[in-house]
């Protein structure tokens, strides 16, 4: 499940009541995240019988053929071995139930749902001539060219880009967006259904990996399948925090909210930042957050060296800081012992990850000072954990401390100016009351 993989933390885990009709609600890290807190709620003495009831809404290109093309794009000189094949089989037995992302369909998905329910037309019929030219280049012009040339010859590069059913020329490309329509309303009244019958729905509010480390923008369909059930649902709010940047086994915290009630009763609105500030404000401050803050601070100021021992001393006296408030820490924060080998081990990964840049040699400066790559700390793209890690961490900080009103007051402040955390501070003041009530 991933536990021989990472050292996990579970806390609040008698929050979890096993009611009927009850919305888990995550935030999304990891493609780990379903597989460890499904673990975590459901491998415990006298819990496993209630997973038959439990069920995962998942994005439906998982049961389309092609998916394994673009979850393991380093397999390319395999793509007709692979590109056949679909986990339904397998996300069926999971009790996994399809959801259509409208505006997130790649390519590869497009192509294979309209070859499988279409059949496999030409492709100068069923493509826009500027998209053949894309995907094939000047192959596109060879006649007889099909679907499946496209699925099995364009670059991966390309099948994993998100496109709209435009791609296809008309009148196929009306079909297609008719035929979306109506399968994702028959998708939600499916799921609306498993509420009904009292099972549990496993959802991810989000709908994608958060690319940046932040809260993306949360699903409508989350906030309709409450507001349309017929039944009262409660929502059992989860977050999970990887402290990855380490070079022994990353710890991660997995934190169960108290389940939050009469939430058919809440205008859609407030519903939907009623989800996102349960959710945010369960992630945990860990090491990798704290040092990657204090690195994008210091790029900011200019800082082209640092002295370790101060950069220690001053992320120590933020955890003091943070320790008197409400917000979740690592374990490896709760004393002065332990948080100094925390520390050590990320130097070895900052310096293993070429993140500082060259330390200077010996004789010139102390041994405690090292450069920092200033451009690289500057760089605000984030694709993934693993593109930018210090910005990802970084910007996963400074949103929970933004969600519990407890950034340093200067970017506080600045913060207020640009009007980017008001909803984060009615959603804190929100789970402020709801804590202090129970």
């Amino acid at each position: 499940t991933g536990h021989g993989i990472y050292r996990v933390d579970v806390r609040g885990a008698d929050n979890y009541t096993y009611h009927p009709s009850t919305i888990i609600a995550g935030g999304h890290k990891r493609d780990m995240d379903v597989p460890l807190i499904t673990a975590t709620l459901y491998l415990r003495p006298g819990r496993l019988k209630y997973l038959r009831t439990l069920y995962v809404a998942t994005r439906d290109d998982l049961f389309e053929k092609g998916f394994f093309t673009l979850y393991f794009p380093f397999m390319t000189k395999l793509r007709p071995l692979i590109a056949p094949l679909n986990g339904k089989t397998l996300f069926d037995i999971m009790q996994c139930s399809p959801v259509k992302l409208p505006d997130e369909q790649t390519v590869n998905q497009l192509l294979n749902e309209t070859m499988r329910i279409e059949g496999n037309l030409p492709l100068a019929e069923a493509l826009d001539p500027e998209w053949r030219t894309r995907l094939l280049g000047e192959e596109a012009s060879q006649p007889n060219l099909t679907l499946k040339d496209a699925i099995y010859r364009a670059p991966v590069s390309l099948l994993a880009q998100y496109s709209t059913p435009r791609m296809f020329s008309e009148p196929l490309a009306t079909r297609i967006r008719q035929r979306h329509h109506t399968t994702m309303k028959e998708q939600l009244y499916n799921i609306i259904r498993i509420l009904e019958k009292g099972g549990t729905l496993f959802v991810m509010p989000e709908g994608q990996v958060t690319p940046d480390g932040r809260f993306s923008k949360m699903r409508a369909a989350v906030t309709r399948l409450i507001l349309q059930s017929r039944v009262e649902t409660r929502l059992l709010p989860i977050n999970i925090s990887y402290d990855f940047m380490d070079t022994a086994r990353p710890n991660v915290t997995i934190i169960l909210g108290p389940e939050v009630l009469g939430l058919k009763h809440q205008p859609k609105n407030e519903l939907a930042e009623t989800i996102r500030s349960h959710v945010i404000s369960l992630s945990c401050v860990t090491m990798s957050g704290l040092v990657s803050r204090w690195l994008v601070a210091a790029a900011a100021k200019g800082q082209a060296q640092i002295n370790l021992s101060q950069m220690r001393s001053e992320i120590w006296n933020e955890v003091t800081r943070l320790r008197p408030l409400e917000i979740a820490l690592d374990r490896q924060l709760e004393n002065w012992a332990e948080f100094e080998k925390r520390f050590d081990r990320f130097v070895s990964y900052a310096r293993l990850k070429n993140i500082f840049g060259k330390v200077f040699k010996a004789g010139v400066v102390s041994k405690e000072t090292v450069r920092l790559d200033l451009v690289a700390l500057g760089r605000e793209e984030c694709q993934s954990h693993n593109d930018n890690p210090v910005r990802y961490s970084h910007n996963e900080l400074t949103e929970l401390l933004a969600i519990w009103d407890a950034l340093p007051e200067a970017e506080k402040a600045q913060k207020q100016a640009a009007n980017s955390v008001t909803s984060f501070e009615e959603g804190a003041k929100r789970v402020r009351e709801r804590r202090t009530a129970g």
